[in-house]
């Protein structure tokens, strides 16, 4: 297996911009020459090296992994898609999808690139009532979902993304094992974060196909969660899924508390987000 070099290239970028020499750095953890071969690309070293190391010049890993995924080969496919998707883009989804499918073609035996390109089609169903994902895909995913006992960046966002492929009854099950209060990981605040909107994208499927019932209990995890202030786009973006959820059974009052939040996304200029509510309300 090849080094990868970009671990070494961004520490010496950070060590360089704290105004700290080799020797400061490496402080008797090990040696300059040693510290000075891995920042070349030359060698790796040790995790717990690597921490120490972090700590010597005062960066945190959420610094580092934040710069290091600039140099990541997957760094804009995230964006991109989520880009396409507001934009109504489908071809561009379609040359995304194409990426996804050659990296797999070059991994044949990446499990993780397969479920990306599943994950990556069953994104396009959003755009694209019509599109077809094969039944032996959907049930893949749903084995690796099922099988997940901790469950973390990657598969909170798989489930997300790939939500819509699932028959109501394994989504809910899915989401449940997502926000059991077993998971450690839940107390991560990232984390947190991410359950909170793929549990979102997954309340409003509920909430567009009357399972009242599924989008009930949702519902009440999510009040539960307590939606950071500072998270507003989840915190709006709740409010305006609780009243559709009470428009649905019958308030029609509640259409005044939706377009608040139409409102408040055109004052912060979000005005992709602004216009699919406009247009979700204006079909009611």
């Amino acid at each position: 297996m090849s080094i990868d070099t970009s671990f070494g290239k961004i520490f010496r970028e950070f060590r360089k911009a704290k105004n700290y020499t080799l020797k400061e750095t490496a402080n008797d953890i090990i040696s300059s020459g040693q510290l000075s071969n891995f920042e070349n690309g030359k060698s790796m070293i040790s995790m717990d090296t690597f921490f120490h190391l972090l700590e010597n010049i005062n960066v945190s890993i959420s610094e580092f992994q934040y710069a290091y995924n600039f140099f990541s080969t997957d760094k804009n496919f995230g964006k991109e898609k989520t880009v396409a998707y507001m934009t109504g883009n489908l071809l561009q989804l379609q040359h995304l999808l194409a990426k996804h499918e050659k990296r797999l073609e070059d991994n044949p035996k990446s499990q993780k690139y397969l479920l990306e390109k599943i994950a990556m089609k069953a994104f396009m169903l959003l755009l694209d009532p019509q599109y077809n994902l094969p039944e032996s895909e959907i049930h893949y995913l749903k084995n690796y979902l099922n099988g997940i006992k901790e469950w973390g960046e990657f598969e909170i966002k798989l489930l997300g993304h790939s939500a819509k492929v699932f028959d109501l009854a394994t989504l809910s099950l899915l989401t449940h094992k997502m926000i059991s209060p077993t998971q450690k990981s839940i107390k991560n605040p990232e984390i947190k974060k991410m359950i909170i909107r793929a549990s979102l994208n997954i309340l409003s499927l509920f909430i567009d196909n009357r399972q009242f019932a599924l989008a009930q209990s949702l519902i009440v995890y999510l009040e539960e969660a307590n939606i950071h202030e500072y998270d507003l786009y989840e915190k709006i973006t709740f409010i305006y899924q609780k009243s559709l959820y009470q428009f649905k059974l019958g308030d029609k009052e509640a259409i005044k508390a939706m377009r608040k939040c139409q409102n408040i996304f055109e004052f912060a200029e979000c005005h992709q987000l602004a216009q699919m509510i406009d247009f979700e309300i204006n079909a009611l």
